[in-house]
C-alpha cells in the first residue's frame, strides 16, 4: 500500500530465538529492578526498627531527682545540693585537644558509646549499669573495648543550666536523662568524655537487659569459664523459669544467665567491679566473635528481635555509610579489652556524697586521659597492655 505516493517497507519479522533472547533479558532486567527494590524496600524496614534517641525538654522536681540518686541526696531543707559536702577534688586533665583525625568517610578513629542501663518498665531512672567505649580503628582493624567503672568518681559536666560538682560516674546518664530523656542522657555523658578524657563520642547505644538476652539466645548461649565462687553465686539466684545449678569450668549460659553473669561483682571477697567491667567485654567479645560465623538468615532473624530494644542518637544516613565502610572489616578484626580507670592509676576511698558515705574509686584523671589518647593516636595495643585489668 501507498501513503503520500511512497510504498512502506516492511522490516524483517524476528526469528523465534532472538524473540526468546528478548524475553529472558526483559525477565532479568524486571527480577533485577523488583529485587533492588525489595532490597531497598527491607533495608529501610531494618533501619526503621531502631530507636531513635529522642530530646524532651523536663523539669523534674528535687524529689524527682532524689528519687533517682536516693532520698539520701536531699539536704535537711529536702533541697538537692549542687555539689557534694565535704567533696574531694579528683585530679583535673590537662587541657588538650581531643584527637579525632579524618582519613575516611567514617574517620580514622570511630567511637561509639555503649550503655547498658537497668532500665525496668515503669521506672523513670537511666542510671548506667555499664559503660563501655567500643573504638574502632579503621586503618589497624583493632576495636578497642574500655570499660568505665561506675563507681568512679569525677567532676560532673555542667548541663542544661545545672551545676552538677563530682559524683560517680554511672549518676551523669541518669541526671542527662531526667533533664533531657534519652538524647540528654547521651548528649551529658559525652560531654563528660571530652572534658575529663578528651575522648570525642561519635554516636552512643543504648541497649537494655531484655535487648541483651535476646542477643545471648540468639547465639544459642555463650560459652564462658566459671570459676567455684562464681559457679556457686550463679547456683544461688533466682530464675524466671526454675532452680538452676552450675558448676565451675566451661558452662555455657543462655540470655538470663549470661546477665546475670556480666553483671555480677559480690561473688567472692575479692570480687569488684573491676572483674564485673571484664565479664561483661569478655561476653561482647564472645557476641561480637560468633556474630562473625552467623549465615545472613540468623543474622537477620537477630537483628529483627533486637533492633526495636535499641535506642542510638545515629541517623540513619550514618548507619548506612557505617553499614558499607565497616562491614567488610568485621571478620579481620582484632579484639583488644581495656578499663578506666587503668590498673595504678586509681585509689580506693570512702566519700560523702550529699553526706552519705559511699566507696568510690578515685581516679587519676590526668593520666588516664593520657591512656585514651594513645588508643586513639593507634597506639592500641601497646596502651592496652598497659592498661590491662588484673584478674
Amino acid at each position: 500500500m501507498s501513503k503520500g505516493g511512497r510504498y512502506l517497507q516492511q522490516k524483517p519479522a524476528a526469528s523465534p530465538k532472538k524473540k526468546a533472547v528478548m524475553i529472558v533479558l526483559i525477565c532479568v532486567v524486571a527480577l533485577l529492578v523488583v529485587g533492588i527494590g525489595a532490597g531497598v524496600f527491607y533495608y529501610d524496614y531494618v533501619l526503621g526498627l531502631v530507636g531513635q534517641a529522642q530530646y524532651v525538654e523536663k523539669n523534674p522536681s528535687d524529689e524527682d531527682i532524689a528519687a533517682i540518686l536516693g532520698a539520701g541526696y536531699l539536704n535537711s531543707n529536702g533541697k538537692v545540693p549542687t555539689a557534694p559536702s565535704g567533696e574531694t577534688e579528683a585530679t583535673e586533665p590537662a587541657v588538650t585537644e581531643p584527637y579525632d583525625p579524618d582519613l575516611t568517610k567514617t574517620g580514622k578513629i570511630i567511637n561509639i558509646m555503649l550503655v547498658g542501663q537497668a532500665y525496668r518498665v515503669g521506672e523513670e531512672s537511666r542510671m548506667a549499669d555499664s559503660m563501655i567505649l567500643a573504638t574502632l580503628n579503621v586503618e589497624t582493624k583493632t576495636l578497642t573495648l574500655t570499660s568505665f567503672l561506675r563507681d568512679m568518681y569525677i567532676k560532673l559536666p555542667n548541663y542544661k543550666g545545672h551545676t552538677c560538682g563530682h559524683n560517680k560516674i554511672n549518676t551523669c546518664y541518669a541526671l542527662g536523662y531526667a533533664w533531657g530523656d534519652t538524647k540528654g542522657a547521651m548528649e551529658m555523658l559525652d560531654k563528660l568524655m571530652l572534658e575529663q578524657f578528651g575522648v570525642n563520642v561519635d554516636y552512643n547505644v543504648e541497649v537494655d537487659f531484655t535487648a541483651f538476652q535476646e542477643v545471648i539466645n540468639a547465639l544459642g548461649g555463650i560459652e564462658v569459664e566459671l570459676t567455684e565462687a562464681e559457679a556457686e553465686y550463679l547456683t544461688g539466684l533466682n530464675y524466671s523459669d526454675t532452680k538452676r545449678e552450675f558448676e565451675a569450668g566451661t558452662v555455657t549460659l543462655d540470655g538470663e544467665a549470661a546477665l546475670n553473669y556480666a553483671r555480677m561483682r559480690k561473688s567472692s571477697a575479692d570480687d569488684n567491679d573491676f572483674k564485673r567491667a571484664s565479664r561483661q567485654r569478655s561476653v561482647i567479645t564472645k557476641v561480637l566473635e560468633e556474630c562473625k560465623t552467623m549465615s545472613l538468615t540468623q543474622l537477620n532473624d537477630m537483628l529483627t528481635k533486637i533492633l526495636p530494644m535499641i535506642i542510638t542518637d545515629m541517623p540513619k544516613d550514618v548507619i548506612t555509610t557505617y553499614a558499607l565502610e565497616l562491614l567488610p572489616i568485621i571478620a579481620d578484626l582484632q579484639i583488644v579489652s581495656n578499663q578506666c580507670p587503668a590498673e595504678g592509676t586509681y585509689s580506693s576511698q570512702i566519700i560523702e556524697i550529699y553526706d552519705v558515705a559511699q566507696g568510690c574509686i578515685m581516679p587519676n584523671v590526668a593520666k588516664n586521659r593520657e591512656l585514651l589518647m594513645a588508643i586513639a593516636e593507634a597506639d592500641i595495643l601497646e596502651a592496652a597492655e598497659t592498661t590491662a585489668p588484673t584478674e
